[in-house]
């Protein structure tokens, strides 16, 4: 019998593999410049090559040796555009894998810009090559040309050199760090808005939902070495709902699994389900090998803080790509401090069936701040605008008072940091007031 959902599974990795492969989108675009020269092969000596020969009487072509030249011309003028472009993505992602983190080299292989203008490179030669094939080897020969198919050659070599131009432009903006800093903010602020539907609010949130002790669950195995990116929702709640199973996942995204270790946890033991049921519900897991940002909002996060300990280190030495790395994380907690992922699936009839460990604020803002905080602790500018973050964060939570505990333990983190590794006595102490107003929100001392 064959298993429905690892078939879905395999679909998926496929599926995924394809789309965020770089080829993926030039391969889509140079097939229908492969396409349009078929179809240029068989619109030859028609109405619309009448209509451009009335039109354009200059574009009429009557000996095969003109019309080769121009489509060689174009073929080798276009390769040349495409090495040089390309060149210098390259050292562009050689300067952001220098200066900011190699995780970013995906990112930007993977922009949009780039791989458009790559497939319309690509397919102006095809379409160039097919048209080449399609001219007469004798130049003896007469009205054998397509007018059409020269026309639209002389068209795309144009569009390549305006797309150049653009690429070019494009490609010396994208150096500037704030750019990619932005990029990254805003792509990761979108993927917050789009898992909306996944999110509750905090206030809907039961602590008794959890599973509190695993004394009486019992593991299953992963099968699978990788990052978790999620489960198959609908699919798992109604193989579990259907088998009156419940089950504990103790994972959040983008957290590390290794084979043969526990996945999930069962409320009864293995021996009395059936292997098949098993593996349907091990086939409703999804593992990557990689982190990207449109999977889960949570890379973003990650992506800059990479970027701020980078910039910090002593052979770069930024401070400034550090703090717009700091506000662009605030920006995101602020959208955070109110939402947290749905932690239970239920069935059809409302029945709570899968337990999922959420991503919980505080430990979003721990692992954000943390490793920047560690790096630049003898920096007063970052101590000071971490504070400065805090303090927007407190004011977005001053009625319902959910992260006061942490933000109390932050402030004191970085006032004993401030403390122990500032030698400026000014510094100090701009770093101690402004602590102690903040601690004064948090609880206000008694009149």
């Amino acid at each position: 019998m064959i298993d429905k959902t690892h078939l879905n599974k395999i679909f998926r990795k496929i599926k995924s593999r394809i789309i965020t492969d770089i080829s993926f989108v030039p391969g889509i675009i140079v097939l229908g410049f492969f396409i349009l020269a078929i179809i240029v092969f068989n619109t030859k000596n028609s109405v619309v090559e009448e209509f451009i020969i009335n039109f354009l009487p200059i574009l009429e072509i009557d000996d095969t040796s003109t019309a080769r030249a121009i489509y060689t011309t174009a073929a080798g003028g276009i390769i040349s555009l495409t090495v040089f472009s390309f060149s210098m993505v390259m050292i562009v992602l050689n300067q952001a894998a220098s200066n900011l983190s190699n995780r970013l080299l995906s990112g930007i292989l993977s922009e949009k810009h780039h791989q458009i203008t790559l497939g319309i490179y690509i397919g102006t030669i095809v379409y160039c090559f097919l048209m080449l094939y399609q001219v007469r080897a004798s130049q003896s020969e007469q009205g054998d040309i397509s007018t059409l198919g020269v026309f639209l050659c002389i068209l795309m070599v144009l569009a390549d050199i305006f797309l150049f131009i653009y690429f070019l432009n494009y490609v010396t903006q994208s150096v500037n760090y704030s750019r990619i800093i932005h990029k990254i903010h805003m792509s990761t602020k979108n993927k917050l808005n789009e898992s909306i539907e996944d999110q509750i609010d905090r206030d809907e949130y039961q602590e008794d939902w959890m599973v509190s002790s695993l004394n009486n669950w019992y593991p299953v195995n992963s099968k699978e070495t990788g990052y978790y990116q999620g489960i198959q929702k609908v699919n798992i709640g109604r193989i579990v709902g259907e088998n009156g199973l419940k089950i504990y996942i103790p994972f959040q995204r983008g957290d590390f699994v290794v084979s043969g270790t526990p996945l999930l946890y069962l409320n009864m033991p293995i021996k009395n389900i059936q292997d098949e049921t098993i593996n349907e519900i091990l086939n409703c897991f999804d593992f990557f090998n990689d982190q990207i940002i449109h999977t889960h909002f949570t890379y973003g996060f990650t992506r800059l803080t990479e970027i701020a300990v980078k910039a910090l280190s002593p052979g770069i030495n930024d401070p400034a790509t550090a703090l717009s790395c700091i506000h662009s994380l605030t920006d995101l907690h602020s959208i955070c401090i109110y939402k947290m992922d749905k932690p239970v699936i239920y069935t059809d009839e409302g029945d709570p069936v899968v337990f999922i460990e959420p991503l919980k604020f505080e430990h979003l803002f721990r692992s954000s701040f943390d490793p920047i905080v560690n790096y630049g602790k003898a920096d007063y500018q970052i101590l000071y605008n971490v504070l400065k973050s805090i303090e927007k964060l407190l004011f977005l939570d001053e009625k319902r008072k959910y992260y006061n505990d942490i933000f109390n333990e932050y402030i004191d983190l970085l006032l004993t940091k401030a403390e122990k590794h500032l030698e400026n006595p000014y510094e100090i102490n701009r770093i101690t007031s402004l602590s102690r107003t903040l601690r004064s929100k948090i609880k206000p001392e008694p009149l």
